[in-house]
């Protein structure tokens, strides 16, 4: 490989224009020409040149149809929208939350209710079997409604739930002493039915049985106070599950007004889409081609939607790819027509891909990309040169 920057640092050189005859006298002396200040120059004049049509290029250089005011301002609107309809559907997943929330601290503050209820139950069913079997049970248990409701069985002499009322009402008049008529004939049996009072026998519990029949008295109160409290939570708890979220109906309005502007401003921007081109059908049949140009197409409209960026990089290209120029120019000067046509074309790549405009934007990147493989081999060549000529020395 020519080593050209060894060429350009070497202030003079000397053409001898022909060759040597043999005659002396012929010879004419050559003038010494400075080649590296003319470089530089030619290099800063390209830069120069290229960063106002970088500028230029990407200011007022062709757009796509999805560039133009109308198709902005129309993709603007859809995004605001789909903002507002993201907030209010956010806002309306809050209600709902917070609703669910309530539920589920109202559900587990009950629940402990429930348990110590089903405890108490347990309780009773276990102390209710110990009064039976020591004939201990009190004279209202047998038959009660509450004692079906837990599923005990009725102690015999009352078959059923209107008797055993009635039962209660006797016992009461006997234990007030007020009972006259049929009240004053029955009394009360150790098994807690009402009989005759020729068929009594004495009543007389044990210490025992009497602890057994308070203690299930008193479990059977704790039940029912738990019960109703359990009744009560429960019944609340029905209700807030069946309640509207305060402010849900408002916010769902909201949400579909939102979701059918979203729609509307979404139709607008289809009407306004550009049909596909030859070139972009074309492309778009080749596997992953449209993904590609969907890609190319967003980085292309991001770049032009912002300013700063694509001015910026419109400069930066013009500007180098006026340098690259000038340095090809020098290239086809000094005899390396190859590099310096490539290094030019790789130039006016980066000049082109200032155009805001995804084919331009890929037709400079593809300009670049045969003078970046002449570089890559040319610098795989003199790597294997060099290891050549160590391996001859060595030798």
């Amino acid at each position: 490989m020519a080593d050209y920057d060894k060429y350009l640092n070497n202030p003079k050189f000397e053409d001898s224009g022909s060759s040597s005859t043999g005659n002396t006298e012929n010879k004419e002396s050559k003038p010494t020409v400075t080649i590296e200040p003319l470089n530089n120059g030619m290099k800063a004049l390209g830069a120069m040149a290229g960063i106002p049509i970088g500028y230029a290029a990407s200011r007022y250089g062709a757009k796509p149809a999805t560039l133009a005011p109308k198709y902005l301002e129309a993709l603007t609107n859809l995004e605001n929208q789909q903002t507002k309809l993201d907030a209010l559907r956010e806002v309306e997943d809050n209600i709902r939350g917070s609703h669910s929330s309530m539920v589920s601290g109202v559900r587990s503050a009950h629940q402990p209710h429930v348990d110590y209820l089903n405890h108490l139950e347990e309780m009773v069913k276990d102390l209710h079997a110990q009064a039976k079997a020591a004939n201990a049970l009190p004279p209202n248990m047998a038959g009660d409604k509450w004692n079906s409701a837990i599923g005990l069985e009725s102690s015999p002499g009352a078959d059923t739930v209107s008797e055993a009322a009635r039962n209660d009402q006797l016992n009461k008049k006997i234990q007030a002493g007020t009972g006259t008529g049929e009240a004053n004939k029955f009394g009360v049996s150790r098994g807690g039915v009402y009989a005759p009072h020729s068929a009594l026998e004495p009543v007389v519990l044990t210490p025992e049985q009497k602890a057994i029949r308070d203690a299930l008295i008193n479990a059977r109160e704790q039940y029912d106070i738990q019960a109703r409290q359990v009744a009560a939570s429960q019944a609340n708890l029905n209700k807030l599950e069946q309640r509207t979220p305060i402010g849900l109906p408002k916010a769902m309005d909201r949400t579909a007004d939102a979701l059918s502007n979203r729609t509307i401003a979404e139709r607008a921007l289809e009407k306004l889409k550009p049909v596909p081109g030859m070139l972009e059908r074309g492309i778009s049949s080749i596997p992953g081609g449209e993904t590609a140009m969907k890609y190319a197409g967003d980085v292309n409209n991001f770049i032009a939607r912002n300013p700063a960026i694509s001015h910026t990089l419109g400069m930066m290209g013009g500007g180098l790819g006026g340098l690259q120029a000038m340095r090809g120019y020098n290239e086809i000067n000094k005899g390396d027509t190859t590099k310096g046509v490539l290094e030019m074309l790789s130039g006016a790549g980066g000049v082109i891909g200032a155009v805001p405009h995804p084919y331009a934007r890929i037709g400079g990147a593809l300009a670049q990309v045969p003078y970046l493989g002449y570089e890559a081999y040319d610098a795989f060549r003199d790597k294997v040169r060099k290891l050549h000529e160590s391996r001859q020395k060595s030798k």
